[in-house]
């Protein structure tokens, strides 16, 4: 895919719905220009990662996000991961985030590698999400729907706030 988009607003969520009537032009415009969500953009984007599964990732941005789909045309977040390790290394990794969770060796944020993954959950009753480590702070998922799959940063404080831990499935 051409171009490296950037999450300029991560949240897996999505946010909540805009209504239009009655919502002025400049708010309308400021939510369309910063994609309905509350983080910061990522302001760079890395060279191709050395780690087979990283790699794999980067080469998946700019994808959009489907529920439920693994690749190669689009995906959802642990699909991006479940594609990745199947196609780097011959790997079959469990296919939802919460299976991923569970079989993933815990790893601490300061022990994180490219490649490893990453697992957040913004609230109570909500499900997981998953997102593959590529360099110090920066990881790659596919967000919510309407999205595309992008960088996001784990010094963002939305990320940095429901970061469960890291992990490892290799």
């Amino acid at each position: 895919m051409s171009g490296n988009p950037i999450c300029a607003a991560s949240g897996a969520g999505g946010g909540g719905a805009l209504r239009r009537e009655g919502c002025p032009l400049a708010l309308l415009l400021l939510f369309l220009a910063v994609g309905g969500c509350s983080t910061a953009p990522v302001s760079r984007t890395p060279s191709a990662s050395a780690d087979p599964v990283a790699r794999l990732a980067q080469e998946q941005v700019g994808r959009p996000y489907v529920y439920g789909a693994s690749g190669p045309a689009s995906f959802d977040c642990s699909g991006l991961v479940h594609f990745a390790h199947r196609n780097a290394l011959g790997v079959e990794v469990p296919r939802t985030a919460r299976e991923q969770f569970a079989r993933a060796s815990p790893v601490t944020r300061n022990r994180l590698r490219p490649g490893d993954l990453v697992f957040f959950q913004s609230g109570p009753g909500k499900g997981l999400h998953v997102g593959i480590y590529v360099e110090d702070p920066l990881f790659i998922h596919a967000p919510s729907s309407g999205r595309q799959v992008c960088y996001a940063s784990l010094e963002d404080s939305y990320w940095r706030e429901s970061l469960l831990g890291g992990g490892r499935l290799r």
